[in-house]
């Protein structure tokens, strides 16, 4: 029950940093939305043996971090969920990739091991800034963001009601869970024989709430379009937290800034 339990305190985590007041949650979603898409954007351009030139990017999340007073421990354990993935996708780059691509000490180095380490520098940092929007920015405002940027509003619903509807579908395994710990105290975890049942009323329990849900919904006007009065115009702040970050961003992908300290490290110690 515990173990269920900080589940659900871990998917609501993000959702309840949203609602928090500082700087970055006060600017525009579009805004944030656009910087985020661009910043992965161009992360991911960079070529799989350039580490150099992804590196300083790190400053963007950091500076984040320190705006907006979200948690950095809590959300780089989210990011370090998904790491398996990128580590099996890119695990074999040493095996395939066997050229010496540059020198350290006299030791080769394999480009396999670069791009497999230049991936997860990349995968890293684009998780974190899609994570950083979703603790600083409300799910129906990153809907109304995608909205205004012409995304299909079918997939903006499917967007708001699957983020919804997690929290709904885990209160109900709390509840099945409950009601199964009540009438067998003795047993630490669900034994298999009552497995399948117990999954058969999540799923029928799953369906009638979801039932209800649209049924409110249609009680309240819904029609398939995303409707949302939001308050929060394109301020002069907004605007320039926009411009800021754009020529950051793209004075990064330009200007390899840890070839240019390198360089200036290396002539003063000349």
């Amino acid at each position: 029950m515990e173990s269920i339990n900080n589940s659900i305190y871990n998917l609501r985590f993000l959702d309840e940093t949203a609602y928090k007041k500082s700087l970055v949650h006060s600017i525009n979603p579009v805004a944030k939305l656009f910087v985020t898409l661009l910043y992965s954007m161009i992360v991911i351009s960079f070529d799989k043996y350039d580490i150099s030139g992804v590196v300083p990017f790190v400053f963007y999340p950091i500076i984040i971090f320190v705006l907006s007073g979200v948690p950095y421990s809590p959300v780089l354990k989210r990011m370090f969920v998904a790491m398996p993935f990128v580590l099996g996708v890119g695990i074999l780059n040493p095996i395939f990739d066997t050229r010496i691509h540059i020198e350290i000490l006299g030791i080769g180095i394999f480009g396999g091991w670069i791009s497999f380490v230049s991936l997860i520098i990349k995968s890293s940092l684009t998780i974190l800034a899609g994570l950083l929007l979703i603790s600083t920015t409300k799910a129906h405002e990153i809907a109304w963001a995608l909205r205004k940027i012409g995304v299909p509003k079918i997939f903006v619903i499917q967007f708001l009601l699957t983020y919804r509807y997690i929290f709904i579908l885990s209160e109900e395994v709390l509840k099945i869970i409950k009601a199964y710990n009540l009438r067998s105290p003795f047993k630490n975890t669900v034994t298999l024989k009552v497995s399948g049942s117990l999954l058969g009323q999540m799923l029928m329990r799953s369906i009638d709430r979801a039932n209800r849900v649209y049924n409110a919904m249609i009680l309240r006007g819904f029609d398939g379009e995303y409707f949302y009065n939001h308050k929060n115009k394109l301020l002069i702040a907004s605007l320039t937290y926009f411009f800021l970050w754009t020529i950051f961003i793209i004075t990064l992908r330009f200007v390899n800034i840890s070839e240019l300290l390198g360089n200036l490290l290396m002539g003063v110690l000349r």
